[in-house]
């Protein structure tokens, strides 16, 4: 009886092991193979990246140095990309101060973001070193 059980326990070990050799290899879609796949737009990951770079930097995860090149890059991406999706307007034909008005309502999202408790996200009065709600010092 032992003797067969082990037979038994060979023989399934084998063929488990053995299956995906028998099977062959199937081709699998790669997960972002195509326009037709659900994403992300583009604008929520910018603007998602400065705020991690935001509490980042206040986390005194990053260096100043560190925090101001990933911000310009970002900020880059962020204009080009409101440019592009909000605006229509071609990159060659933006003036100035259409460029300093983006540049502004980028300032200013990224200020609503400083003006949260980087812990629990309640309101947190301008200067304000530590929150009402959770008590946690903000960086």
């Amino acid at each position: 009886m032992n003797i067969f059980i082990m037979i038994l326990m060979t023989l399934i070990a084998l063929f488990l092991v053995g299956y995906p050799f028998i099977r062959g290899s199937r081709t699998t879609k790669p997960a972002f193979s195509g326009p037709d796949e659900p994403s992300v737009p583009d604008r929520e990951i910018i603007m998602s990246t400065l705020g991690e770079i935001e509490f980042d930097y206040h986390m005194n995860k990053l260096s100043q140095d560190d925090y101001q090149n990933l911000k310009n890059v970002y900020s880059g991406a962020a204009i080009s990309i409101l440019q592009s999706e909000e605006l229509l307007i071609p990159a060659k034909q933006v003036s100035p101060d259409l460029e300093a008005e983006i540049e502004a309502e980028i300032e200013a999202e990224l200020q609503t973001l400083s003006n949260e408790c980087l812990f629990c996200h309640a309101k947190l009065k301008p200067g304000q070193e530590h929150c009402h709600n959770c008590g946690e010092r903000q960086f």
